[in-house]
């Protein structure tokens, strides 16, 4: 699945908290350092009810993001305003 058939599937429904977390879980575990989780989280970010889905997860799911955030390269500014942007929006 890509991160436009993420904001497509949940335009108009909401993503239920816990199979958000099953995603943050995934993207928390995978290693492959290529793998843009960025764009990911944004496109859940985007979502329909985002903010009250995220508001929902757990310490140790909010932990991961945390975790999630911490290995994304910022090296781009253009992905550092989206990091910044992902973190001020999820409150971690």
């Amino acid at each position: 699945m890509n991160c436009k058939t993420i904001t497509t599937i949940f335009k108009r429904s909401s993503i239920e908290t816990d199979h958000l977390a099953q995603v943050i879980q995934a993207l928390h575990l995978k290693h492959d350092p290529e793998f843009d989780r960025l764009a990911y989280l944004t496109a859940l970010s985007k979502t329909h009810v985002a903010a009250l889905q995220f508001s929902m997860l757990s310490d140790e799911e909010r932990k991961m993001l945390a975790e999630i955030m911490d290995r994304v390269d910022v090296s781009e500014p253009e992905k550092a305003k989206g990091k910044q942007d992902f973190i001020k929006f999820v409150g971690i």
